[in-house]
């Protein structure tokens, strides 16, 4: 089965993962944001679980919006959220 990804404004949207929905975002050469939810959640739902990478030096860290691996974030916030 290959990879079905989509492009809109940045944000790519791959349907490949059979029990999540799955959101990349690169929002700069080094911030990138990974989010998933469940099949039909909308981007405005609080049901989402969203991953931050930064790149630094070599140095990709990875964060976790509000520092909570759970499906309860707004993927429409998640540039304002706070990571750790």
């Amino acid at each position: 089965m290959g990879d079905n990804i989509s492009n809109f404004h940045g944000t790519y949207i791959m349907s490949n993962v059979p029990y999540f929905k799955t959101i990349i975002a690169v929002a700069s050469a080094t911030v990138t944001y990974t989010g998933w939810a469940s099949p039909g959640s909308a981007t405005s739902d609080a049901k989402w679980l969203i991953m931050k990478e930064e790149t630094a030096s070599s140095v990709t860290t990875v964060s976790f919006a509000n520092g909570k691996r759970e499906l309860d974030q707004v993927w429409d916030d998640r540039a304002s959220l706070a990571y750790n």
